[in-house]
């Protein structure tokens, strides 16, 4: 009897946890032209509570969340990269960024001047 009531007490504590499952949410970024974009908006998805790990794709525009919780909502996500300066959606893709090949010195001054917005120190 007593192994019966350690073992469903394992097993309903165990079913509690599962729950609460990860879950994997792609967002479309709209705004990136460096790497420093990227690096923002990696940091201020990762910043967002409940986010378990980031992957952003500056070639595809696209950023991969996997969330610790299911609690964390896309909007919150979405929220967050905005509050850094680009656009997010979760749905249809975004728009292709057009990129230049950048000179080194581009490279460099865009890494260290880069706010997310096409100004001066981002490659148009």
């Amino acid at each position: 009897m007593k192994y019966m009531i350690v073992f469903f007490t394992l097993a309903f504590t165990f079913s509690l946890f599962s729950a609460d499952k990860a879950k994997v949410v792609s967002l479309n970024i709209s705004g990136m032209t460096c790497q420093s974009c990227v690096s923002t908006v990696e940091k201020a998805l990762k910043s967002v509570q409940g986010v378990k790990v980031v992957k952003v794709d500056l070639k595809n525009n696209k950023a991969t969340v996997t969330l610790a919780s299911a609690k964390t909502t896309t909007a919150v996500l979405i929220k967050a990269v905005s509050d850094a300066g680009f656009t997010a959606n979760e749905g249809a893709a975004a728009p292709k960024t057009k990129m230049k090949k950048q000179s080194k010195a581009e490279e460099e001054n865009c890494e260290v001047g880069c706010t997310g917005e096409e100004g001066s120190a981002c490659p148009k």
